[in-house]
């Protein structure tokens, strides 16, 4: 194990043949000291829960104009007058996404208290497009218990929408980020990490602020936060391949992603 002040000696073999063949002493051919040794622990997802930290879930779902008209038998958003929660083949693209990602991660939050958000539409009579608007109606208190409290505030919003454009991921991705950061320790502190966020946003393809959405993305990288698009329908999705940032580390504006925090999952 390295110590702290160690000092290493640097051995060039040749030299020391030559000088041994010569009769000459042979120390070394400089040294390495370690002044100050910090370890840093490169945690998983899944070492999270066991040292306490909590997981806290947000869903934002896509309420554009390209999913169609809600009440068109077409669209993404359509409810079926069949709709039961508990019969997965009578749920509509949006609310299929929400409980198959939703009843995955809902384990690893331990109060099973979640929030959820629209974006790209204008909610509850207001006047205004919104892109974080929280779907209890309330932006005081945006949580619904488990996946039960996401799909009925989903049904609910779906009574209270007029669906509008553009898709704009960017204004949720730095609101969650903002969150994720409150009461966050310094960055090398020892100390275990109280709480980390899971963002699953829910789309049918293209969004319209690439650029803001990469430079959001980019901010975040190195907030305890991780974001999951799932993509519904058969859009485009090649944005959302490039933000995902597997092959390739997501960059804009001479600034690269700390990590990558994108996952990219098309359930079409």
């Amino acid at each position: 194990m390295i110590k702290q002040g160690y000092t290493f000696n640097l051995i060039n073999q040749k030299k020391r043949e030559k000088c041994k063949r010569k009769g000459k002493e042979y120390r070394n051919s400089g040294t390495i000291s370690f002044e100050n040794i910090e370890v840093i622990k490169d945690y998983t997802f899944m070492d999270f829960p066991l040292l306490g930290t909590e997981i806290s879930v947000t869903f934002a779902i896509d309420f554009t104009i390209s999913n169609g008209e809600i009440n068109d038998p077409k669209s993404l958003h359509y409810k079926s007058p069949d709709c039961d929660f508990n019969n997965f083949s009578t749920l509509n693209e949006y609310q299929k996404a929400i409980a198959a990602i939703g009843y995955v991660l809902e384990p690893y939050d331990s109060t099973k208290y979640m929030e959820v958000y629209g974006y790209g539409a204008k909610f509850f009579n207001r006047p205004e497009i919104e892109y974080d608007c929280a779907l209890t109606g309330n932006p005081e208190a945006p949580s619904v218990l488990g996946v039960n409290g996401i799909l009925h505030a989903y049904a609910n919003a779906l009574e209270n929408v007029e669906i509008s454009e553009p898709t704009n991921f960017a204004p949720i991705i730095s609101k969650i980020t903002a969150k994720s950061r409150v009461g966050l320790q310094p960055k090398h502190s020892n100390a275990p990490l109280q709480k980390y966020h899971i963002l699953v946003i829910i789309t049918d393809g293209e969004i319209s602020d690439m650029e803001d959405t990469k430079s959001a993305i980019i901010e975040a990288s190195d907030a305890p936060i991780s974001i999951i698009i799932i993509g519904v329908g058969h859009g485009n999705f090649d944005s959302m391949v490039e933000l995902d940032g597997d092959d390739v580390r997501l960059n804009c504006d001479g600034k690269i992603a700390e990590r990558d925090i994108v996952q990219f999952v098309p359930l079409s």
